[in-house]
C-alpha cells in the first residue's frame, strides 16, 4: 500500500491533480496485489481494515488532497467525496514481471489525464527503508502526525522537545531524561 501511495504522491507533487484525471493504474508485484489489491468502491461498507489493505482507497486519497494521513483511514473520512471519485477510476493490475513472487516493490502508479497524457511514477524501495531512507525533515513530521493521534495527545512543543530528544538519543545521559510527562 505504501509504496503505491508514495508514487501517487510524487505524481500530485508533480502536479497531477484529481480533477484532470481520466484513469489511474496500479501496478503491484504479486505479494503486494494479494495485500492490498483491493477496490474501495462507493456504495459498499467500508472498514478501517479495508481501507488499510487498499491500494485504490490509499492512492486516491494521495492523488484527491496530496497528503495521506491517520485520520485517512477513520470511517468519517471513506465518504470523502473527491477520494471515492479517484478511487472509482482506479484500475488494479497484477505486475508478474518479477523474479521474487514474495517482494512488495517495484509498485508504480500511471494516470491518464483528460488530455490523454500519460505521467507515471514507480516507487523501486519502500519508504523509510535502508534503500529509500526518509529526510530528516519527513520523519520529524511523520513522528509528530503519529503523535497527535496517540491515546494522550501531546503538543507540538511536547512533541519537538521529545523529537529533539530522540534525534540525540546518544548524547543523554539517561533515558530518564526524556521529555515522557504528558498530561
Amino acid at each position: 500500500l505504501f509504496r503505491s501511495v508514495a508514487a501517487a504522491l510524487r505524481l500530485h507533487g508533480e502536479g497531477v491533480r484529481a480533477a484532470d484525471l481520466d484513469t489511474v493504474t496500479i501496478r503491484l508485484p504479486p505479494n503486494a496485489f494479494a495485500l492490498s489489491g483491493k477496490h474501495f468502491r462507493r456504495g459498499e461498507p467500508h472498514s478501517v481494515g479495508d481501507a488499510i489493505s487498499s491500494a485504490a482507497y490509499g492512492v486516491a486519497v494521495a492523488l484527491a488532497k496530496g497528503r495521506v494521513v491517520m485520520t485517512d483511514f477513520q470511517p468519517d473520512a471513506f465518504a470523502d467525496e473527491a477520494v471515492l471519485e479517484v478511487a472509482g477510476r482506479v484500475v488494479l493490475e497484477e505486475d508478474r514481471s518479477g523474479n521474487d513472487a514474495k517482494t512488495l516493490v517495484p509498485q508504480s502508479v500511471s494516470v491518464r489525464l483528460r488530455t490523454g497524457a500519460v505521467r507515471e511514477a514507480v516507487t523501486p524501495a519502500m519508504p523509510g527503508s535502508p534503500e529509500s531512507p526518509l529526510t530528516p525533515a519527513e520523519l520529524r513530521r511523520k513522528f509528530q502526525a503519529c503523535l497527535a493521534h496517540s491515546a494522550r495527545p501531546v503538543s507540538s512543543k511536547q512533541a519537538d522537545a521529545l523529537a529533539d530528544s530522540v534525534e540525540n538519543l546518544e548524547r543523554l545521559r539517561s533515558v530518564a531524561d526524556l521529555p515522557l510527562a504528558v498530561p
